[in-house]
């Protein structure tokens, strides 16, 4: 029977987004959904997400330190990260992931390695790509007086060699300062260079050969002197039907050009997208299965297969963008994408104490989640997995799943990994008064691992009004263990199933949000609240 003067209140956790109030933007909109991820299953159903597992902490390396940049190709991981084997210098590495070990790397001296850049405030990032047998490297550590560019010769995938130079003899052009970055596009490494004056270009080697440049042509500029950040390659629909290749080079925050064609076949072309944005975050740029995925300065956009680029994804309270709207540093800003899934770590200047943190963005499903644990401060993928060297964490490589399986952990670092589901603040009762929770459910599956859930009520500063601890029973109840209505009686209900939160007082409140937070468990699956709410006939007086 119902309760008398109450109405029912329903929340369907839809996923995250960055508004204050759910009555008139996003219904069931979460203000917080930390290591809870959209369950394959169904819709507005949340699980935890797999803890990411270690897969080198780099043993027998000299006090290593930060991993600057890595680059996975098959198997392997190339990467450079910080070592007192040659103090302030990164060293070059080659780790198998497929072995669980590093892979013997000879050419390494103490005069062809970078040097170590600082941890904090803006850079120009390392960069990777893989041209014809080798993995080709930048980095704003070389001398720029004999090194520029770095690479691994793996012609050898078991023996890979290190080496460290300017483009090599023969060439029609060699480097006269550092290149900023490199991306392999038609065969070719394609080198952004950002002279400190005159105009910035790109410089094409030669196909196949990132060390040689046959032309002194092979080079293109773009009609002023803002630096260029990054590029990447996209592929875009043809109106005549197919597929056409292309690079796209970001100016800055200003401008996306679109290169085609190829050097050798002189169809080189230079257009600019339609929209004037660009980004000053190079290693958040991603290929998704919509589009090249980007921050901009007004959060993530995407560049489909049209060359079309997108709205910020989220923007209104739909989604999130407030996090990547003033991050400390841009160029800090770290992303990759997995089949469905799109990653971002940020350091966020909007919250106490700036820390970094980590948002999943759904591709499917169009929906967000976070801020995760164990941000990265350089992300990769391999195979159906993320590859992270997390901020904060010196010279360790994870691996992180985003699909549960029966073999998903909950440990991450070695700490039990914390969930915390929190609704923005929930519909007002439009009546100009104040509501009392008279009955409370909130569904959940029940694992061994998780043996209970905290539930608070919050009003619209966050200021707790009441907590409970949810116990999941064990063991079958027995007649006059139990209060009333705290437990299930005949046992443990392991399916999706309303859990009834009973309050020791009553929470009288003007705006609710509510907040669950519990120890990850492999399969634990926590959906909508229920609230049966009284709406009491007094308003309260504004104090302050």
């Amino acid at each position: 029977m119902s309760l008398a003067k109450t109405q029912p209140l329903r929340f369907s956790p839809a996923g995250l987004c960055d508004s204050l109030d759910e009555t008139d933007t996003n219904p069931g909109g979460c203000a917080v959904l930390q290591n809870l991820i959209p369950d394959p299953s169904t819709q507005n159903i949340w699980t935890c997400r797999p803890a990411s597992l270690l897969a080198t902490a780099f043993a027998g390396f000299t006090t290593p330190g930060v991993i600057s940049v890595f680059k996975i190709v098959g198997s392997y991981v190339y990467g450079l990260v910080a070592s007192g084997a040659t103090a302030g210098y990164d060293q070059p590495f080659v780790y198998n992931l497929a072995a669980s070990a590093f892979v013997a790397l000879t050419g390494v001296t103490s005069s062809n390695v970078p040097a170590t850049q600082g941890t904090t405030g803006e850079w120009t990032p390392p960069t990777m790509d893989i041209v014809g047998t080798y993995v080709v490297v930048t980095h704003p550590g070389f001398s720029g007086v004999t090194d520029y560019i770095g690479w691994f010769n793996i012609s050898n995938p078991a023996a890979p060699v290190w080496a460290a130079g300017n483009l090599t003899s023969g060439t029609h052009i060699s480097f006269t300062v550092v290149p900023a970055w490199v991306c392999q596009f038609n065969g070719r490494a394609f080198y952004g260079i950002n002279p400190p004056t005159g105009q910035p270009s790109v410089i094409m080697s030669d196909s196949l050969n990132p060390l040689n440049c046959s032309n002194a042509g092979q080079a293109l500029t773009f009609y002023d002197n803002k630096p260029l950040t990054a590029g990447v390659g996209l592929p875009l629909n043809n109106q005549l039907g197919g597929i056409i290749q292309a690079l796209l080079v970001f100016k800055g925050n200003s401008n996306i050009y679109q290169v085609t064609g190829d050097y050798a076949a002189s169809s080189i072309a230079i257009n600019t997208l339609n929209s004037a944005v660009g980004t000053l975050a190079p290693r958040s740029i991603a290929a998704t299965p919509v589009g090249v995925a980007f921050l901009a300065a007004d959060g993530i956009r995407i560049i489909d297969f049209n060359g079309a680029v997108s709205d910020p994804i989220g923007s209104g309270g739909a989604g999130v963008v407030v996090p990547f709207l003033t991050p400390v540093a841009y160029s800090r800003v770290s992303a990759a994408c997995n089949a469905q899934v799109y990653r971002i770590s940020v350091q966020n200047s909007r919250v106490a104490g700036t820390p970094y943190q980590e948002y999943w963005y759904d591709i499917v499903r169009k929906v967000w989640s976070g801020p995760h644990t164990l941000p990265a401060g350089m992300i990769g993928v391999y195979g159906s997995e993320f590859v992270v060297a997390p901020v904060g964490v010196p010279a360790q490589l994870f691996l992180s799943k985003v699909v549960p399986d029966s073999t998903t952990s909950s440990t991450e670092n070695g700490a039990p990994m914390l969930a915390v589901f929190q609704t923005t603040v929930v519909r007002d009762n439009e009546q100009m008064a104040m509501s009392e929770i008279a009955e409370m459910q909130v569904k959940t599956t029940s694992v061994a691992s998780v043996t209970g859930i905290q539930v608070s009520a919050l009003d619209e500063n966050g200021s707790v009004l009441n907590t409970v601890f949810y116990a999941f029973a064990a063991v079958a109840t027995l007649w006059g263990s139990f209060r009333w209505g705290d437990a299930l009686w005949g046992g443990a209900q392991s399916g999706v199933y309303p859990r009834p939160i009973s309050f020791n007082a009553p929470v009288v409140y003007n705006r609710l949000a509510v907040n669950v937070a519990f120890v990850c468990g492999n399969g634990f699956q926590i959906g909508d609240i229920f609230i049966r709410r009284r709406v009491l006939g007094y308003m309260q007086k504004e104090v302050g």
